[in-house]
């Protein structure tokens, strides 16, 4: 538990360090902080949502990890995306 910590900061540093470069050469600033922080929120959702269900399907399908890796996750993971895009889309015209 305790190798945790730097394992998550070492996975999100560099999201973390991208994002704030985006921010910076936003020079219009076009998408306010407070947009991008929900986007994040929401993205999380959907890769919490993403990773439950794919925890139900692997336990219920008759297929092996390797093949549900490779077939079936992406598919709920790319939907759960998908989703949240067309959310945007619907509720906010942003198009």
């Amino acid at each position: 538990m305790t190798e945790l910590l730097p394992r998550l900061l070492a996975g999100f540093l560099p999201v973390l360090i991208f994002l704030g470069v985006l921010i910076y050469l936003d020079s219009y600033k076009l998408v306010r902080l407070r947009w991008v922080l929900f986007t994040i929120v929401l993205g999380g959702a959907a890769a919490a949502a993403s990773y439950t269900a794919n925890g139900v399907l692997l336990s219920r399908l008759p297929i092996d990890f390797t093949t549900y890796s490779r077939y079936v996750s992406p598919l709920v993971e790319e939907s759960a995306k998908a989703l949240v895009l067309i959310w945007f889309i619907r509720s906010f015209c942003a198009a």
